[in-house]
């Protein structure tokens, strides 16, 4: 059964389901950017001059711009990972031995919004045989934008996924958490939180 994202997110569904060409661009379009920015998980083992730091509160703006992008803001500690990070498709982060990932992706229809948590489980389970993702539940951002998370788990690390849907129901901005299970866990994943709650839709009523 599919998860209803748009109930949980408060969206409004038109009637109709995407067609067969559109599902599958669409679906092309996720696995690109999930395996760009998930190659070589869990946790890789990358020099440290590919690390960019980046300053506490600094805000990493993902996707074309407009009214079809997202903001979010990063605590103190993380750093970018230039060659596998693209404003306009996401971006990759580290902050000791916690990996992150945001994602831009484009929806063909806002239809295809309820398919995303069942999409993102499928395509985790190619690029990461390993690693499970759970159920999901509500969360609101800072914002008060309704979203999805839930758990990520594997023999050697867990975290979480987050996905909210932008306010037009083009697109939507997917989160990925992941640290070793034996680097401080629920503590080290505290900071990932802190991120994907301060996430921001310029485009969104205030």
């Amino acid at each position: 059964m599919a998860t209803d994202f748009g109930q949980a997110a408060g969206m409004d569904q038109p009637p109709g389901a995407p067609t067969p060409r559109a599902r599958l661009l669409w679906l092309l379009t996720v696995v690109t950017v999930m395996a760009l920015l998930t190659a070589g998980w869990p946790l890789v083992n990358s020099a440290v001059s590919d690390n960019l730091p980046l300053a506490p509160g600094a805000a990493l703006r993902i996707g074309p711009g407009g009214p079809e992008s997202a903001v979010v803001r990063v605590g103190p500690g993380w750093s970018l990972r230039p060659a596998e990070s693209n404003s306009a498709r996401g971006y990759a982060l580290r902050r000791g031995a916690v990996t992150a990932s945001i994602a831009y992706v484009s929806l063909a229809e806002r239809a295809q919004a309820p398919q995303l948590w069942d999409g993102l489980r499928a395509i985790l389970r190619i690029r990461n045989p390993g690693l499970r993702l759970g159920s999901p539940r509500a969360i609101t951002s800072r914002q008060g934008r309704a979203g999805l998370t839930g758990p990520l788990t594997s023999r050697g690390a867990a975290g979480a996924a987050t996905i909210f849907v932008g306010p037009s129901g083009t697109f939507a901005i997917e989160m990925i958490g992941l640290v070793p299970r034996n680097q401080g866990g629920e503590a080290a994943l505290a900071a990932v939180r802190t991120f994907v709650r301060s996430l921001v839709f310029p485009a969104a009523p205030r």
